[in-house]
This record gives C-alpha cells, sequence and structure tokens, in this order.
C-alpha cells in the first residue's frame, strides 16, 4: 500500500525533475510560464527560441531575427532574458544589454523582465532573485549576486556610459515605424548610434542579437550583415505569407487578413514590413501618372 508520505514526496520528486527540465530548455520554460500564448501552433516562435537557446550556449554569436509585426517577438525576448538571469543568477558577471527604438519601450521591456522574475512560476523554477536595492533604476538594475549592471538599457540616441555587455547585447526593434523605416537621415542617424554607442558596450566575445521588422535595406539589421559581409551571421526570416501564400502563424494572423492587408498596401511596404524582403529602390520612385511637368 502507498502512503501519503510516498505520494507527497513521489509529487515533489516530479516537480524538481520538471524544473530542471525548464532550467535546461528555453521552450519548456516558455510553456510553462504561459501556455496560452507559447503553444504548438505558434512553431514559429519554438524554432526561434531554440535559435535563442543556441545563443546563450555560445553555439551562435550573431542573430538577426526579422518577422511581421505583432508577432510576439519583443515577448519571447523578454522571456528569454529572465531565463538566462534564472540560469546565471550566480555569476557575478551576468550581464545584459538591451536597447529599442526609445527610452519609453526600452523601460518598458526592462519592466517585463523585472516582473517575470518575481512570479511564483519563475520561483519554482529557479528560486528567488532579489534586485539590488542601491541599484534598481528602471534602466539599470542588478541582482544581489552581481557585481555589475545585470540589465541596462537606452533607447536609440540615448547615452549608455561606464557599462560594459559581457552575457549578451539585444537591439530589439530599433526603427518604430514606416516613416523612420524609409528615412536616409533617421536610418543613418540610427545606425551612427549603433556603431558608436551600442557596439561600444560590448565585451570580448558577447554574442549579438538583432529582432525586429524589416523596414529597408539600409535598416539596422541590413547594414549589421552587410557590414559583415554576411559573414558569422545566423538569420531567421519569417515572412507574413509563405510560399504557399499562406499565413506563417492562424493564430496571430489569419491568411484572409493578411490578404486584405495586402490589397491596400503599396507593394513596397508589403514586401519590406510584412514578407521581411525590403526593395529599397521601389521606395524612392513615383509613379509616372503621378509626376507634373512644367516648362
Amino acid at each position: 500500500m502507498i502512503t501519503n508520505e510516498a505520494i507527497i514526496e513521489l509529487e515533489l520528486l516530479l516537480k524538481k525533475e520538471e524544473a530542471v527540465k525548464r532550467k535546461n530548455n528555453f521552450w519548456q520554460y516558455c510553456v510553462y510560464m504561459d501556455n496560452l500564448f507559447f503553444n504548438d501552433k505558434k512553431k514559429y516562435l519554438k524554432d526561434i527560441a531554440e535559435k535563442l537557446q543556441l545563443v546563450y550556449e555560445n553555439k551562435i554569436k550573431k542573430l538577426a531575427i526579422s518577422l511581421p509585426p505583432r508577432s510576439g517577438k519583443s515577448y519571447l525576448t523578454t522571456m528569454w532574458i529572465s531565463w538566462i538571469i534564472g540560469r546565471e543568477k550566480d555569476n557575478p558577471s551576468l550581464s545584459i544589454m538591451r536597447n529599442s527604438y526609445g527610452n519609453k519601450i526600452a523601460n518598458k521591456f526592462s519592466y517585463d523582465v523585472r516582473e517575470i522574475i518575481t512570479t511564483d512560476k519563475f520561483r519554482s523554477t529557479f528560486g528567488v532573485v532579489e534586485l539590488k536595492p542601491d541599484k534598481a533604476s528602471i534602466d539599470d538594475w542588478a541582482i544581489t549576486t552581481a557585481n555589475q549592471s545585470t540589465y541596462f538599457c537606452a533607447g536609440v540616441g540615448g547615452a549608455i556610459t561606464g557599462k560594459g555587455c559581457r552575457t549578451v547585447g539585444i537591439l530589439d526593434d530599433p526603427i518604430k515605424n514606416i516613416e523612420e523605416g524609409l528615412s536616409p537621415t533617421i536610418l543613418e542617424k540610427t545606425w551612427h548610434w549603433i556603431t558608436s554607442t551600442h557596439y561600444s558596450r560590448f565585451e570580448q566575445g558577447c554574442p549579438n542579437v538583432i529582432i525586429g521588422t524589416r523596414w529597408n535595406k539600409k535598416d539596422p539589421i541590413g547594414r549589421a550583415i552587410e557590414a559583415d559581409n554576411g559573414l558569422g551571421w545566423d538569420v531567421v526570416v519569417i515572412p507574413a505569407l509563405n510560399d504557399k501564400g499562406e499565413s506563417f502563424c492562424e493564430e496571430i494572423k489569419s491568411t484572409e487578413e493578411y490578404n486584405n492587408i495586402r490589397k491596400i498596401t503599396p507593394e513596397f511596404i508589403w514586401e519590406s514590413v510584412y514578407q521581411q524582403n525590403p526593395i529599397d529602390s521601389v521606395a524612392l520612385l513615383y509613379p509616372e501618372n503621378e509626376l507634373k511637368y512644367y516648362t
């Protein structure tokens, strides 16, 4: 006869085994944390999660991910950062940088990470992680075991001084919208900030991750890959409609919805923003019937 004590002991053992699986597998951690969003219908997120795990394992040093708007890329990135913090909570050198197009959105991402590491589900996997009270500003904070900033962030154009990034440097949606994406001036300013400020915080061997929607051949993803002649980059491209003309994820947006969007969207915008295939020259041309002639 199995006693209640034996049943309780078995349940605790199973919980420990599940916690170990989540610690070792990022995608399983995501499913555990939010199984309504991270589910089998979003295979593309699982594929990206596997790439991010390879970055953490130092098997990928440069990763570029481009996919349509509102597809969960930033949420997945936030989960990944919380998972890394849980795994590396006893590493005093843990340091993550995540920059975005503006301070407001960068701070929101930071707040989201801090919220996750206080949840019961996170603690059931990794235990308690606490912030240092004297280093807890939203754009620059550290956990109690750290000897430097655990997480810091800024918007494009903002200052980042006195901090180095060792664990991973992330550029998450550096371009705000189509107006910025089609502006040569803003694209050039953004690239100058990336090379002079963002990249200057990378310590030797720090992995480089850029995530976003494609807007232009000269956007940060395009420029970063071009600068290295494509060498060393692992590139993930997910178009809204696949080769069969079907939505990459019906749960995010149906094939019918994407086709309706395509009908009312200029082709160069559709190709760039939705298909992740930027056609630079098209955006610079005016249709002949819109030209006016003067003598």
